[in-house]
This record gives C-alpha cells, sequence and structure tokens, in this order.
C-alpha cells in the first residue's frame, strides 16, 4: 500500500504560468512566472528576476502547464 498524493494543489499544478499580486510589503508588486506547488500553501514562483514564495490567495492562473518553456522576461516598471 502506498499512500495516494493530489497533483493539484489550491487549483494550481506545478509549472502553471501565473501572476502574483502581492498587496503589501517588502516584495510588494505584480510578477509573472511558472509556480511550483506546495502543500503548506505558499507557493513558490520563479520569475525572470528571481524566485519568490507567495500564498495562493495572491496566484492567477494565467495558462496551465501544458510541457512548452515560455520565454520569460522582467515585468515593465521594475
Amino acid at each position: 500500500m502506498y499512500r495516494t498524493r493530489s497533483k493539484q494543489l489550491h487549483g494550481f499544478i506545478s509549472g502553471d504560468l501565473v501572476r502574483a499580486t502581492i498587496p503589501r510589503g517588502r516584495w510588494a508588486g505584480v510578477r509573472t512566472g511558472t509556480v511550483a506547488v506546495r502543500v503548506r500553501g505558499q507557493h513558490r514562483v520563479t520569475t525572470a528576476t528571481g524566485r519568490i514564495d507567495v500564498s495562493y490567495k495572491h496566484l492567477t492562473l494565467l495558462q496551465r502547464g501544458d510541457g512548452y518553456t515560455y520565454a520569460l522576461g522582467p515585468e515593465p516598471g521594475m
């Protein structure tokens, strides 16, 4: 026997293209990148400028991870 794993967490799957809208704090702003899901809800978003951990509540799905790699550029105004 083994424990079944959930492939989808909080509506996101690793590799999805998301927009993170962080309302306040040190990392406030809007960033776009791919997501790596975590069970605790603090998903890691990899952008062109680095990685940030953000709550699933601040993420918006732009495109499902479909197996292709998309180029990410710097956000305007950053």
